[in-house]
């Protein structure tokens, strides 16, 4: 499961930098410059390229995350934990019911039973 997770996240990040760097490095000189100031692009900046490599980078984070809750899920331990815990729910309210509809709290903190 970590194994396909990591390569997975190397693709997406190969990806991702080569869509950045793409275009070219930019120069040294540039990178440090206004680094205070916010630009807003607007929608007519967003290129069918920009929307295409977001498209892929979320579906891809989609991807990601459900194959992991799914191998997850598929684990054996998993799978018998749940199986308990399901199997243990009608005990569970049962109990529960009873105490609400006949029993009450004893001074002591001790549940009893008064359909018996």
């Amino acid at each position: 499961m970590a194994v396909l997770e990591v390569l997975l996240s190397m693709v997406m990040v190969v990806l991702r930098m080569w869509y950045t760097l793409a275009p070219g490095l930019v120069p040294i000189e540039e990178t440090s410059r206004n680094l205070g100031e916010v630009l807003v692009w607007g929608a007519d900046a967003m290129t069918t390229s920009v929307r295409m490599v977001l498209l892929v980078e979320w579906t891809g984070i989609v991807v990601q995350s459900a194959l992991f809750f799914g191998l997850f899920a598929l684990r054996m331990d998993f799978i018998n934990h749940a199986i308990e815990q399901v199997s243990g729910a009608p005990r569970f309210f049962g109990g529960w019911l009873r105490r609400i509809r006949g029993g009450g709290k004893t001074d002591h903190g001790i549940w009893v039973d008064s359909s018996r």
